[in-house]
């Protein structure tokens, strides 16, 4: 959010610079926004940014936007391969170690496991290893094929 340098009318004049949250800006970014709603959020112009950018960044803030948003994309990554790997997930434990059960008999958990996610793994396959679906093929009865006769409304 921009922060001082405000004139009566509480938009920024010559000579009052605003005062951007860095923070803010990079975690826009990493989530993808574009640099109309960073400036939206920020209460400032696209040029506030790019000025800034240069000002406090020492870079373009195309490219300060590109570098942020490969964090996010980095991030995104990270948690499609967790879902489809999935985890064990961790269980209480007594001052023994022991795994703590309840009355049922069943694990309580401290951190649920996740059991992988086939989908997730056959797309990042497809994605990512160049997996592709078998073509289907259609037959006719036996071993004849399916003639088809195109027939246009007259």
């Amino acid at each position: 959010m921009v922060s001082n340098g405000k004139n009566g009318n509480g938009k920024h004049g010559t000579g009052y610079p605003a005062v951007l949250d860095w923070d803010l800006i990079a975690s826009l970014c990493e989530i993808q926004c574009t640099m109309e709603e960073i400036a939206f959020i920020c209460k400032c112009s696209k040029q506030t940014l790019r000025n800034h950018a240069v000002r406090n960044q020492g870079s373009t803030f195309e490219d300060y936007l590109e570098e942020h948003r490969c964090g996010g994309k980095v991030s995104l990554r990270r948690a499609q391969f967790s879902k489809a790997l999935g985890s064990e997930g961790k269980p209480f434990r007594d001052e023994d170690g022991k795994v703590l059960i309840d009355q049922k008999g069943k694990v309580q958990w401290e951190i649920d496991p996740v059991p992988p996610d086939t989908a997730m793994q056959i797309w990042l396959g497809k994605q990512h290893l160049g997996q592709k679906e078998p073509p289907h093929e259609i037959g006719g009865i036996g071993d004849k094929p399916i003639t088809l006769k195109i027939v246009e409304d007259a």
